[in-house]
């Protein structure tokens, strides 16, 4: 399978998970957006497939995804958290019902690092929690 697909069946994977679990959490989702970085050199991914989205050897859909394109955009979500950064709010989006036109808001927006999601409600941040630990 050549790294592309790889990398497309990644986000397909990802986005269904994100999909599944803001359903069945009920909860606000936080998600945060990685850009993802080539390394010709790192081993390929393994070829399992997680059986659910947490867990303790879980590191999300884009775990070992080092050999695609660094244009390439995943997502980690995170639920059952709310991150608080008011100074660093973008955009707060009220009557967004999708998870997808979301993650498209804040994928469109340079300055997007993070958003979080309830349903009806994007409110998309400039900074992300890892680089403002505690919020």
């Amino acid at each position: 399978m050549t790294n592309r697909r790889q990398c497309f069946h990644r986000q397909v994977l990802g986005l269904l998970l994100l999909l599944q679990a803001s359903i069945r959490s009920g909860h606000v989702v936080h998600v945060a957006e990685a850009v993802e970085t080539a390394h010709a050199a790192d081993p390929p991914p393994s070829a399992s497939v997680p059986t659910s989205v947490s867990g303790p050897d879980y590191t999300g859909p884009s775990a070992g995804a080092d050999e695609c394109d660094p244009e390439m955009v995943g997502f980690e979500l995170i639920t059952g958290y709310v991150y608080t950064a008011p100074t660093n709010m973008l955009e707060s989006i009220p009557g967004t019902l999708m998870l997808t036109d979301c993650l498209e808001t804040c994928q469109a927006n340079d300055s997007c690092q993070a958003v979080n999601y309830e349903t009806g409600l994007c409110v998309l941040f400039s900074s992300n929690a890892d680089s403002n630990p505690g919020t």
